[in-house]
């Protein structure tokens, strides 16, 4: 899926959404759903595209307020990433918001990726979150 900013998009019916797309298919075939601050996305393309209203995102609006906003990936059966043998592959996703004049918000373009064994995070003993450390110790 090629998207390029000010560009319209036409297709499927986009507007106003908000995209959040893989290229990685290994990943991607095994997600079972996808959620963004407890909304569910709907799935395209066999899980390479995923999207849901702007409108339904909690918070989407606030004008002048950096907002964050907690994504859940579910892989069928229980998967992880070690399962799929992705433990310590970058695997790359990109997200956009579509205004409703079809064209992608330049400023709502992002990407980035997920890596299971990435150095630079500390997983805490006996939970699932994950923290950021600036020191080298890795103390968080």
């Amino acid at each position: 899926m090629v998207l390029l900013a000010g560009q319209p998009i036409k297709i499927m019916n986009l507007q106003e959404k908000y995209l959040l797309y893989f290229s990685h298919d290994t990943f991607y075939k095994e997600i079972e759903s996808i959620t963004i601050d407890g909304v569910a996305l709907e799935q395209k393309d066999e899980g390479a595209l995923w999207m849901v209203p702007i409108a339904k995102i909690p918070k989407y609006a606030l004008i002048g307020v950096v907002t964050n906003h907690d994504i859940t990936i579910t892989l069928k059966d229980g998967k992880t990433l070690t399962d799929l043998g992705l433990d310590d592959k970058a695997v790359s996703f990109g997200s956009v918001w579509i205004q409703n004049d079809g064209t992608i918000a330049s400023e709502s373009i992002s990407n980035g990726y997920i890596l299971e064994n990435n150095p630079n995070i500390k997983k805490r003993k006996g939970s699932r979150f994950y923290s950021r450390s600036n020191d080298p110790k890795g103390n968080v």
